[in-house]
């Protein structure tokens, strides 16, 4: 995450910005949690 902004590179080097600085900080850490657990479990059974 980089200044309000979630920058995701996708497989094949597509990247997608999503502005943050609207969103509640709440959801904002959710939101990341929820990221960090799917990338978590990709990275584990690919």
């Amino acid at each position: 995450m980089n200044d309000k902004k979630l920058i995701i590179i996708e497989t094949y080097g597509n990247k997608i910005e999503i502005d943050l600085s609207h969103i509640i900080e709440s959801d904002i850490e959710k939101l990341i949690d929820i990221i960090n657990k799917n990338t978590i479990a990709n990275t584990v059974y690919n």
